[in-house]
């Protein structure tokens, strides 16, 4: 019987490419939308490597550093000290960090390249305090976090996140190991005086631009210290913990506070929480709008298959009367439209499915795992043949109350 239909199918082609087409685009994008779906849910699942209940930042903006004088930079690091040990004397502040420019919900970055056999990777560098754990409570796996006088030692202490540390040592225990940074053709980019990093600790994967975003690659090292820091960008930023209950006009406060040491300089407060919050609507938005374009492309198609069934119905009213003279019973006509529709479909399935499988390849979608290309398949096809069914019911119908005396009349 299975036979019979896709013979059917073929021999009727010029009149099914039509409804070929259509459920072949359809199940491609199908395909890509749940899988991008699927994508995000995952991420969503997953934790974020820190937390940021009553974390609070404040961004500073001033000259470009490498431009000034060495007398404007360490005035620069001098305005920097006074606003932090401002920000000290609050009350309302439990913790208090500087860092550089990798904050969280931030769209500013501060990175490195590294080529890991052969490939490029952009890690990001984040200068820290042995505060800046107390402020975002990072997930920290093993080792330890950076300490007091790490900035001393003549070879530089980093915590890698688990993602990094994976790609640069896979299954091995990562502490005590020396981070080597090389350059595509595989040699060493440190100099002779450069010193030697090696990992100390290590923390959870760490997705800095919120649940929806994929983890960063990220290394975090001591601030410079006296003798190299006129040479090291100074910290952009200050991240710290508030009480609980703290209202916002706090933040007019401390701008007035910090803007009285250095009236020339741009400053923002802003509450971390709500970063976050802005952040994954900016992330779901075009997820949503994807969404939306492919169930109104999917709806079109189910509208179209309903039209041009109905039409193949209206055409074939006298192959369809003679079987009824014929004695074939009402659900036997159903069920022939249905067949030879679900006969389309599969056809349209198998030439999807190769297209599909190709995405993965040629990584359409780069941060989308194997396993969440196939979930996204397994859940397309889950949806298309119900759709395509529900989509013949009413033209299958129509075909069981042709009346043979009527039809054979037919022109």
């Amino acid at each position: 019987m299975i036979r019979q239909f896709f013979i059917i199918v073929w021999n009727r082609r010029r009149a099914n490419t039509l409804m070929l087409i259509e459920l072949l685009v359809s199940f491609i994008c199908l395909c890509g939308a749940l899988t991008v779906i699927c994508y995000t849910f995952n991420n969503w699942r997953q934790p974020m490597g820190f937390k940021v209940d009553n974390a609070w930042c404040l961004s500073m903006e001033f000259a470009d550093y490498m431009n000034m004088t060495d007398e404007e930079k360490a005035a620069a690091y001098e305005n920097i000290e006074q606003i932090e040990l401002a920000l000290h004397r609050f009350d309302e502040i439990t913790a208090l960090s500087s860092t550089g420019y990798n904050v969280p919900f931030n769209n500013t970055r501060h990175i490195y390249t590294a080529y890991v056999n052969g490939q490029s990777y952009n890690i990001d560098k984040s200068y820290s305090t042995p505060e800046l754990i107390d402020v975002l409570k990072y997930d920290l796996i093993a080792g330890r976090w950076l300490e007091p006088g790490d900035e001393e030692l003549n070879w530089v202490p980093v915590v890698l996140t688990k993602n990094l540390a994976e790609l640069l040592f896979g299954d091995e225990d990562p502490i005590g190991k020396v981070v080597a940074t090389l350059d595509k053709n595989g040699e060493p980019t440190r100099g002779e005086d450069d010193a030697e990093k090696r990992v100390v600790g290590m923390i959870s994967d760490y997705r800095r631009k919120g649940k929806f975003a994929d983890p960063f690659f990220c290394e975090f090292c001591p601030m410079p210290n006296e003798e190299q820091k006129l040479d090291n960008y100074p910290p952009a930023n200050f991240v710290f913990q508030v009480a609980e209950g703290v209202p916002a006009q706090f933040e007019e406060e401390i701008i007035r506070t910090v803007q009285g040491i250095e009236p020339n300089w741009n400053f923002t407060v802003s509450v971390l929480q709500e970063k976050k919050s802005e952040k994954e609507k900016e992330q779901i938005l075009p997820l949503l709008l994807y969404g939306i374009v492919v169930w109104f492309m999917v709806t079109m198609v189910g509208m179209g298959l309903v039209g041009v069934l109905w039409q193949n119905v209206t055409r074939r009213t006298r192959e369809l009367g003679l079987r009824r003279a014929l004695g074939a019973s009402a659900n036997q006509v159903r069920m022939q439209i249905m067949g030879e529709l679900l006969s389309i479909a599969t056809l349209a399935v198998i030439i999807g499915i190769v297209i599909f499988i190709q995405f993965p390849i040629l990584q359409v979608f780069p941060s989308v795992g194997l396993g969440i290309y196939m979930v996204g398949l397994a859940l397309s096809l889950a949806v298309v043949y119900p759709f395509v069914i529900l989509c013949g019911l009413y033209p299958s119908w129509l075909a069981t109350r042709i009346n043979p005396v009527e039809a054979l009349q037919y022109e």
